[in-house]
């Protein structure tokens, strides 16, 4: 005699739970390998954004310094010629740019100002200078007591 199986479903369930761990066991993984590399992501993120904030930094410092060094060595110039001999001639350049950035420089009031974006120098000139500064080459001499420039 033909015995049938009876149907359980207790064993069905058992046997469904068999063959669905390992599947479970590697859904588990993929979410973990997911959390993980979520957080390195972010972390990696967060750290480049810190890099580059830093490197902004230096760069605007290295502008600001660079800036102020043209104001400076122009108003050495200036003071340089004020305090010579009548007769006194030089040539000399002032750049175009500063760091691929371009900037503004004019005498005014007595005063050098060296303008870029947002900030400004000023330095004090001596009396008695005519002409103005421009990018590129200047000339500088001085005639009695007046210093030229660019004249």
């Amino acid at each position: 005699m033909l015995m049938r199986k009876r149907f359980d479903l207790s064993n069905l369930c058992e046997d469904f739970m068999f063959f669905s761990r390992g599947s479970k066991r590697r859904g588990q993984a993929t979410v973990e390998f997911m959390i993980m590399f979520g957080a390195a992501l972010f972390f990696f993120v967060v750290f480049m954004s810190i890099v580059q904030m830093n490197v902004l930094d230096k760069n605007l410092e290295k502008q600001r310094i660079v800036l102020q060094n043209v104001a400076i060595d122009v108003r050495d110039e200036i003071g340089f010629a004020s305090r010579s001999s009548d007769g006194y001639f030089r040539e000399f350049y002032v750049s175009e740019n500063i760091l691929g950035v371009y900037y503004n420089i004019t005498l005014a009031e007595d005063m050098v100002f060296v303008i870029m974006g947002n900030q400004t120098f000023a330095y004090d000139i001596p009396e008695g200078v005519i002409g103005n500064v421009q990018k590129g080459l200047n000339t500088i001499k001085k005639e009695g007591e007046d210093v030229i420039i660019n004249a």
